[in-house]
């Protein structure tokens, strides 16, 4: 599993997939995993849910009281 957010991929495997798939390509992958790359999938939208969470937080913890 992942150890934490990467915000700069590989340009191998999963990132290279995504290079050549239309601009729209993170919706349709939120709804089903590309084939073969299960595992990749689920530790991508695991890091991203962890840093919308993180995001909001700090977001909400910024705002005037």
């Amino acid at each position: 599993m992942a150890s934490g957010f990467n915000p700069t991929p590989s340009t191998k495997g999963l990132a290279a997939h995504a290079e050549g798939l239309p601009a729209d390509w993170k919706w349709a992958a939120l709804l089903a995993p590309p084939a073969g790359f299960e595992a990749e999938w689920r530790a991508w939208l695991a890091q991203a849910q962890q840093e919308e969470e993180r995001s909001t937080l700090a977001h909400w913890a910024k705002r005037p009281k």
